[in-house]
């Protein structure tokens, strides 16, 4: 069933980590939750609570975390990656989209830089697959077949027929029947969303360029110096 239009929102924000988390993150999701709560105050029914798991397995923490949401009751839950970073209305944004399934594209952390998302997920040997891109010109929301969960929202109501996790696990690190590697993230884009509920995947380009994905970098001296001869 689903939520009746104007009804209470009770979101749970879901945070895979490790022992640390990014200070730009941390101040994001202050950023976030402080907005967040004024545009949907409590005592208007309105509930936010933030769930977080330390596990060195993150299959295994997305797992324990959603089953614990569920179990509480919430009517969406926002998965957020503690290395994103995210405009304060990013919540409010994604619900605007009134699409079960919305999250947004970003790039992976290493060179050269390429999309987490992916527009077309091979399903056969004959199948080419593509890459989502979000480009200065994309907009609006596109459908796709898998999104990273760096910043992800799920209306609970149309997760009522996931198998039972005992026997069929929701999150996965593995291969695809193809052989191919998958995360697991993707693996519920694709075993559990698409093949178990049905359901469809939207990416927001507009959210998604607003977004950041954070991660080290080395610097070297000849990038000083490279630096240097450019400017002459």
């Amino acid at each position: 069933m689903s939520r009746e239009p104007g009804s209470p929102i009770k979101l749970a924000i879901l945070l895979p980590t490790h022992e640390k988390v990014d200070a730009l993150f941390a101040f994001d999701l202050a950023q976030m939750v402080s907005l967040t709560m004024s545009v949907m105050p409590a005592d208007q029914g309105h509930d936010l609570g933030i769930i977080m798991m330390t596990n060195t397995y993150i299959h295994q923490a997305r797992q324990e975390l959603l089953q614990n949401a569920l179990a509480d009751g919430v009517t969406h839950v926002l998965w957020l990656d503690s290395d994103m970073r995210f405009p304060p209305d990013a919540f409010l944004r994604l619900l605007q989209r009134e699409v079960p399934f919305v999250g947004i594209n970003y790039a992976k952390r290493r060179m050269p830089p390429k999309f987490v998302g992916i527009k077309k997920f091979p399903r056969s040997e004959d199948e080419q697959g593509q890459y989502l891109d979000t480009l200065e010109s994309s907009e609006g929301l596109e459908e796709c077949d898998i999104l990273g969960f760096g910043c992800f929202l799920m209306e609970t109501a149309t997760l009522v027929n996931l198998p039972d996790p005992d026997d069929t696990p929701w999150f996965m690190h593995g291969k695809t029947e193809l052989g191919a590697p998958i995360g697991e993230d993707a693996w519920f884009c694709r075993y559990m969303i698409q093949d178990a509920l049905g359901g469809r995947i939207f990416c927001d380009h507009d959210l998604s360029k607003r977004c950041g994905h954070l991660g080290q970098f080395e610097y070297k001296t000849y990038q000083v110096e490279a630096a240097q001869t450019v400017g002459e």
